[in-house]
Protein backbone atom coordinates (compact mmCIF):
# COMPACT_ATOMS: atom_id res chain seq x y z
CA UNK A 1 0.00 0.00 0.00
CA UNK A 2 1.05 3.30 -0.88
CA UNK A 3 2.15 5.82 2.13
CA UNK A 4 -0.06 8.72 1.86
CA UNK A 5 1.90 11.82 0.74
CA UNK A 6 2.40 14.59 3.23
CA UNK A 7 -0.22 17.76 1.99
CA UNK A 8 2.41 20.07 3.10
CA UNK A 9 5.12 17.96 1.02
CA UNK A 10 2.41 18.57 -2.08
CA UNK A 11 1.99 22.35 -1.23
CA UNK A 12 5.84 22.83 -1.02
CA UNK A 13 6.39 21.09 -4.20
CA UNK A 14 3.67 23.44 -6.27
CA UNK A 15 5.35 26.33 -4.66
CA UNK A 16 8.44 25.26 -6.49
CA UNK A 17 6.39 24.56 -9.97
CA UNK A 18 5.46 28.25 -9.74
CA UNK A 19 8.33 29.48 -8.78
CA UNK A 20 10.25 28.17 -10.97
CA UNK A 21 7.31 29.19 -13.75
CA UNK A 22 7.40 32.64 -12.74
CA UNK A 23 10.95 32.72 -12.91
CA UNK A 24 11.06 31.25 -16.81
CA UNK A 25 8.60 33.81 -17.56
CA UNK A 26 10.23 36.43 -16.01
CA UNK A 27 13.56 35.69 -17.44
CA UNK A 28 11.85 35.87 -21.15
CA UNK A 29 10.46 39.08 -20.43
CA UNK A 30 13.73 40.20 -20.01
CA UNK A 31 15.21 38.28 -23.05
CA UNK A 32 11.85 39.71 -25.11
CA UNK A 33 13.07 43.55 -24.13
CA UNK A 34 16.93 42.97 -25.39
CA UNK A 35 15.87 41.12 -28.30
CA UNK A 36 13.51 43.86 -29.36
CA UNK A 37 16.33 46.62 -28.62
CA UNK A 38 18.57 44.50 -31.01
CA UNK A 39 16.32 43.71 -33.63
CA UNK A 40 15.59 47.73 -33.63
CA UNK A 41 18.49 49.10 -33.65
CA UNK A 42 20.19 46.60 -36.35
CA UNK A 43 16.54 47.59 -38.32
CA UNK A 44 17.62 51.41 -37.88
CA UNK A 45 21.39 51.01 -39.52
CA UNK A 46 19.29 48.95 -42.70
CA UNK A 47 16.83 51.71 -43.13
CA UNK A 48 19.72 53.94 -43.06
CA UNK A 49 21.48 52.16 -45.70
CA UNK A 50 18.84 52.33 -47.91
CA UNK A 51 17.98 55.83 -47.23
CA UNK A 52 21.10 56.84 -48.85
CA UNK A 53 19.88 55.37 -51.99
CA UNK A 54 19.97 58.46 -54.71
CA UNK A 55 18.05 59.32 -57.56
CA UNK A 56 20.96 57.56 -60.02
CA UNK A 57 21.36 54.75 -62.17
CA UNK A 58 22.48 51.08 -61.05
CA UNK A 59 25.92 51.31 -62.14
CA UNK A 60 26.73 54.20 -59.77
CA UNK A 61 24.44 53.11 -57.46
CA UNK A 62 26.72 49.38 -56.59
CA UNK A 63 30.06 51.60 -56.25
CA UNK A 64 28.88 54.19 -53.65
CA UNK A 65 25.03 54.31 -51.94
CA UNK A 66 24.87 50.36 -50.42
CA UNK A 67 26.97 50.02 -47.17
CA UNK A 68 26.24 46.45 -46.56
CA UNK A 69 29.23 44.62 -47.58
CA UNK A 70 31.01 41.68 -46.54
CA UNK A 71 32.30 42.80 -43.30
CA UNK A 72 29.65 45.02 -41.97
CA UNK A 73 27.04 42.21 -43.52
CA UNK A 74 28.62 39.64 -41.09
CA UNK A 75 28.02 41.67 -38.16
CA UNK A 76 24.65 42.16 -39.13
CA UNK A 77 24.59 38.53 -39.26
CA UNK A 78 26.06 37.32 -35.98
CA UNK A 79 24.06 39.95 -34.05
CA UNK A 80 21.02 38.79 -35.61
CA UNK A 81 21.81 35.22 -35.46
CA UNK A 82 22.62 36.28 -31.70
CA UNK A 83 19.20 38.48 -30.83
CA UNK A 84 17.28 35.13 -32.30
CA UNK A 85 18.82 32.20 -30.83
CA UNK A 86 19.14 33.78 -27.10
CA UNK A 87 15.11 34.88 -27.02
CA UNK A 88 14.57 31.14 -28.29
CA UNK A 89 16.35 29.53 -25.72
CA UNK A 90 14.52 31.79 -23.24
CA UNK A 91 11.33 30.27 -24.55
CA UNK A 92 12.02 27.05 -24.77
CA UNK A 93 10.88 26.32 -21.01
CA UNK A 94 7.69 28.25 -21.44
CA UNK A 95 4.18 26.77 -23.26
CA UNK A 96 2.61 28.09 -26.42
CA UNK A 97 -0.20 29.19 -23.89
CA UNK A 98 2.42 31.28 -21.83
CA UNK A 99 4.54 32.43 -24.78
CA UNK A 100 1.35 33.96 -26.48
CA UNK A 101 0.63 35.99 -23.52
CA UNK A 102 3.68 38.21 -24.95
CA UNK A 103 2.50 38.35 -28.53
CA UNK A 104 2.35 41.73 -29.87
CA UNK A 105 -0.97 43.15 -30.22
CA UNK A 106 -0.54 43.80 -33.94
CA UNK A 107 0.11 40.24 -34.76
CA UNK A 108 -2.07 38.69 -32.00
CA UNK A 109 -3.87 36.88 -35.59
CA UNK A 110 -1.08 36.21 -36.81
CA UNK A 111 -0.38 34.20 -34.17
CA UNK A 112 -3.71 32.53 -33.60
CA UNK A 113 -3.10 31.41 -37.17
CA UNK A 114 0.45 29.52 -36.12
CA UNK A 115 -1.38 27.84 -32.85
CA UNK A 116 -4.01 26.65 -35.50
CA UNK A 117 -1.56 24.89 -37.95
CA UNK A 118 0.32 23.59 -34.92
CA UNK A 119 3.42 26.48 -35.95
CA UNK A 120 5.78 26.84 -32.51
CA UNK A 121 5.21 30.38 -31.79
CA UNK A 122 9.31 30.52 -31.43
CA UNK A 123 10.82 28.24 -33.27
CA UNK A 124 13.32 25.67 -30.78
CA UNK A 125 17.06 27.05 -30.51
CA UNK A 126 18.59 24.50 -32.51
CA UNK A 127 16.30 25.37 -35.39
CA UNK A 128 17.56 29.04 -35.61
CA UNK A 129 20.81 29.65 -38.07
CA UNK A 130 22.83 32.11 -38.93
CA UNK A 131 21.56 33.83 -42.21
CA UNK A 132 23.64 33.36 -45.38
CA UNK A 133 25.68 36.03 -47.00
CA UNK A 134 26.99 34.24 -49.13
CA UNK A 135 26.83 36.65 -52.21
CA UNK A 136 25.43 35.12 -55.83
CA UNK A 137 27.13 35.25 -59.31
CA UNK A 138 25.61 37.46 -61.77
CA UNK A 139 25.86 34.56 -64.30
CA UNK A 140 25.78 34.86 -68.05
CA UNK A 141 24.35 37.93 -68.42
CA UNK A 142 22.34 40.82 -66.53
CA UNK A 143 18.80 39.33 -65.03
CA UNK A 144 15.80 41.71 -64.72
CA UNK A 145 15.95 44.32 -62.13
CA UNK A 146 12.14 43.38 -61.48
CA UNK A 147 12.94 39.68 -61.09
CA UNK A 148 16.05 40.20 -59.25
CA UNK A 149 13.61 42.15 -56.81
CA UNK A 150 10.79 39.03 -56.49
CA UNK A 151 13.85 36.93 -55.86
CA UNK A 152 15.47 39.48 -52.68
CA UNK A 153 11.55 39.52 -51.49
CA UNK A 154 11.26 35.95 -50.86
CA UNK A 155 14.69 34.95 -50.50
CA UNK A 156 14.98 37.31 -47.47
CA UNK A 157 12.07 34.96 -45.49
CA UNK A 158 13.61 31.77 -47.15
CA UNK A 159 11.12 30.40 -49.53
CA UNK A 160 13.24 31.63 -52.75
CA UNK A 161 12.31 27.30 -53.70
CA UNK A 162 8.83 28.09 -54.66
CA UNK A 163 8.59 31.97 -55.26
CA UNK A 164 6.26 31.08 -57.86
CA UNK A 165 3.57 30.19 -55.10
CA UNK A 166 3.68 32.47 -53.14
CA UNK A 167 3.72 35.39 -56.27
CA UNK A 168 0.31 34.09 -57.09
CA UNK A 169 -1.08 34.28 -53.57
CA UNK A 170 -0.11 37.55 -52.99
CA UNK A 171 -0.85 38.99 -56.12
CA UNK A 172 -4.59 38.06 -55.08
CA UNK A 173 -4.06 39.93 -51.74
CA UNK A 174 -6.07 43.73 -52.36
CA UNK A 175 -3.08 46.17 -52.49
CA UNK A 176 -0.40 44.07 -54.34
CA UNK A 177 -0.87 44.27 -57.96
CA UNK A 178 -1.18 48.53 -57.54
CA UNK A 179 2.56 48.29 -55.52
CA UNK A 180 3.89 45.83 -58.41
CA UNK A 181 2.53 48.27 -61.23
CA UNK A 182 4.44 51.11 -59.67
CA UNK A 183 7.64 49.15 -59.45
CA UNK A 184 7.40 48.20 -62.76
CA UNK A 185 6.80 51.41 -64.16
CA UNK A 186 9.51 52.81 -62.15
CA UNK A 187 11.66 50.45 -64.00
CA UNK A 188 10.91 50.68 -66.90
CA UNK A 189 11.64 54.85 -67.09
CA UNK A 190 14.64 54.44 -65.20
CA UNK A 191 12.98 55.36 -61.89
CA UNK A 192 15.67 53.93 -59.47
CA UNK A 193 14.65 55.47 -56.66
CA UNK A 194 11.11 55.37 -56.88
CA UNK A 195 11.62 51.77 -57.75
CA UNK A 196 13.43 50.77 -54.83
CA UNK A 197 11.43 53.07 -52.53
CA UNK A 198 8.01 50.86 -54.17
CA UNK A 199 9.71 47.93 -52.90
CA UNK A 200 10.17 48.70 -49.71
CA UNK A 201 6.73 49.70 -49.45
CA UNK A 202 5.66 46.21 -50.64
CA UNK A 203 8.25 44.82 -48.04
CA UNK A 204 6.50 46.69 -45.48
CA UNK A 205 2.78 45.60 -46.85
CA UNK A 206 4.10 42.00 -46.92
CA UNK A 207 4.76 42.35 -43.48
CA UNK A 208 2.01 43.45 -41.86
CA UNK A 209 0.40 41.46 -39.74
CA UNK A 210 -3.01 41.71 -41.76
CA UNK A 211 -1.29 41.05 -45.03
CA UNK A 212 0.03 38.11 -43.87
CA UNK A 213 -2.95 36.76 -42.41
CA UNK A 214 -5.01 37.50 -46.10
CA UNK A 215 -1.94 35.61 -47.28
CA UNK A 216 -2.10 33.07 -45.25
CA UNK A 217 -6.00 32.14 -46.31
CA UNK A 218 -5.12 32.38 -50.51
CA UNK A 219 -1.82 30.09 -49.65
CA UNK A 220 -2.82 26.12 -49.31
CA UNK A 221 -2.31 24.71 -46.16
CA UNK A 222 1.34 23.32 -46.84
CA UNK A 223 2.24 26.89 -48.06
CA UNK A 224 0.86 28.62 -45.20
CA UNK A 225 2.63 26.65 -42.32
CA UNK A 226 5.86 27.22 -44.08
CA UNK A 227 5.32 30.76 -44.62
CA UNK A 228 3.69 30.94 -41.08
CA UNK A 229 7.49 29.49 -40.01
CA UNK A 230 9.03 31.81 -41.82
CA UNK A 231 7.72 34.43 -39.63
CA UNK A 232 7.93 33.02 -36.81
CA UNK A 233 12.23 32.39 -37.19
CA UNK A 234 11.95 35.90 -37.95
CA UNK A 235 10.02 36.29 -34.30
CA UNK A 236 7.66 39.22 -36.09
CA UNK A 237 4.76 38.41 -33.55
CA UNK A 238 7.10 39.26 -30.35
CA UNK A 239 9.17 41.91 -31.83
CA UNK A 240 7.84 43.22 -35.20
CA UNK A 241 9.32 43.49 -38.06
CA UNK A 242 12.94 44.51 -36.86
CA UNK A 243 15.09 40.73 -37.34
CA UNK A 244 13.05 40.64 -40.97
CA UNK A 245 13.95 43.83 -41.89
CA UNK A 246 18.01 42.80 -41.44
CA UNK A 247 17.06 39.81 -43.37
CA UNK A 248 15.88 41.73 -46.37
CA UNK A 249 18.94 43.65 -45.92
CA UNK A 250 21.32 40.96 -45.80
CA UNK A 251 19.31 39.18 -48.73
CA UNK A 252 19.90 42.59 -51.07
CA UNK A 253 23.51 42.03 -49.83
CA UNK A 254 23.63 38.64 -51.09
CA UNK A 255 21.89 39.71 -54.39
CA UNK A 256 23.49 42.81 -54.95
CA UNK A 257 25.97 42.13 -57.32
CA UNK A 258 22.38 41.05 -59.61
CA UNK A 259 20.77 43.89 -58.56
CA UNK A 260 23.55 46.46 -59.52
CA UNK A 261 24.64 44.89 -62.47
CA UNK A 262 24.71 47.23 -65.21
CA UNK A 263 22.11 47.08 -67.34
Amino acid sequence: MLAAVPAGAVWSQLGWIRRALAQGEGAFREQLQESRDIAGELANYVREVEARVDDTNAAELRARDYRVDDINGAELRERDYRGRHDLASAASDLSQEQLHAHVREDFVQVADAMVVRAVPLIPPPRDIVRVSTLRLPVGDSCPPVGEVMWDILFDALGLLDEREFFMEALRAVSGTTERVERINDSLNEGRWEEAIDGFFDLREFLLDGGTIILLVRMLEERLARRFLRAVAFRLVPFVGTGYAIVAFGLAVHRHRDRLFCPH
